[in-house]
C-alpha cells in the first residue's frame, strides 16, 4: 500500500547526509497535512511514524542543532500525541526500549 511505501522509504534512509532530513521533512509534511495515505486508516500508521521519527533522532540522521526547524516540527507532532495519554501509552508499548527512553525524555 502507499502508506507502507512512504514509511518504508523513510526507514530505509539511514544516511547522515543531506537527504535524510529532507526525507524526514517530507514525512512531516504528510503528517502535518494529515495525509490519509501516510497516516493510514484511523491513524493506524501512527506508531510506525513515531518509531521512524525516533529512529531518525537516535541514529543522528536528524540533529537538533543542525535541523532545528525539523526538530521543532517533530516536537509539536509528538506533543500533540502526548496530550492523549491513552494513545501515547499505547504507542510507547509498541516501540523498542531505546525508542521509549528517548520519547519519555522529550
Amino acid at each position: 500500500s502507499a502508506s507502507t511505501f512512504t514509511i518504508k522509504a523513510v526507514v530505509s534512509t539511514q544516511s547522515t547526509g543531506e537527504e535524510g532530513p529532507t526525507v524526514y521533512g517530507f514525512l512531516m509534511d504528510l503528517v502535518e497535512a494529515n495525509n490519509q495515505h501516510a497516516m493510514g486508516k484511523n491513524n493506524a500508521n501512527l506508531p510506525n511514524i513515531v518509531k521512524v521519527l525516533a529512529e531518525g533522532i537516535i541514529n543522528k540522521t536528524i540533529r537538533a542543532e543542525e535541523d532545528a526547524e525539523l526538530m521543532s516540527r517533530i516536537q509539536v507532532f509528538m506533543s500533540s500525541i502526548q496530550s492523549n495519554e491513552h494513545l501515547w501509552s499505547a504507542i510507547l508499548l509498541q516501540l523498542p526500549e531505546t525508542h521509549q527512553v528517548l520519547l519519555r525524555q522529550s
